[in-house]
């Protein structure tokens, strides 16, 4: 008898060559295979083994994401194309050791907030009757972040393009700018 619910069936098992116990294996599997990644988070034996990857997938990713952000505002206030350095933005010079600033507030801000908004969301899932442990709590939100981070590394060709033809096209500083704000709010959106 045919089953009247497709999402009951099972998805499709992740290639054989795909090593769910690496951290290399788990990126791939979180842009090939998402549906085996949740059925892996919902998993209460591999919970503890998941977190630290997803963390280390999650510090990388909002690293890369975070050097390619002070290298374009670094750009493009060296070229003239941002007027002077953005307000509001922490400083991030080449020449001292501000250049770290973003970078950090990046990949330790966005996990630090994360760990500060665990207690919530495990007190939510109890007001919704999900019984949660605080383990799966943090690999669910864990799995978040690096499905973030991952996303992030991706768009950073994009932004790195975007930021260097407007420095080449020599467009107003306020459009610059504007362009610079968009792109450092990312991680956030």
């Amino acid at each position: 008898q045919p089953s009247a619910c497709l999402r009951c069936e099972p998805a499709d098992e992740p290639p054989t060559s795909t090593d769910d116990r690496t951290t290399i294996g788990l990126v791939e599997l979180i842009l090939k295979h998402p549906d085996h990644v949740d059925r892996l988070t919902r998993d209460d034996t591999r919970q503890a083994d998941l977190v630290p990857r997803f963390l280390a997938i999650s510090l990388v990713g909002f690293t890369i994401f975070g050097v390619a952000a002070t290298v374009m505002l670094n750009a493009a206030v060296a070229m003239g194309s941002a007027g002077a350095w953005p307000r509001g933005i922490p400083a991030a010079h080449w020449g001292d050791w501000s250049v770290a600033n973003l970078t950090l507030a990046y990949a330790i801000g966005l996990v630090a907030a994360t760990g500060i908004c665990l207690p919530s969301f495990y007190f939510f899932g109890l007001l919704a009757g999900v019984n949660p442990t605080m383990l799966g709590v943090l690999a669910h939100a864990m799995k978040g972040k690096s499905v973030a981070a991952i996303t992030l590394v991706g768009i950073v060709p994009i932004y790195v393009a975007v930021v260097l033809a407007m420095i080449a096209i020599n467009l107003p500083a306020d459009l610059t700018q504007l362009t610079l704000y968009g792109a450092l709010v990312l991680p956030f959106v």
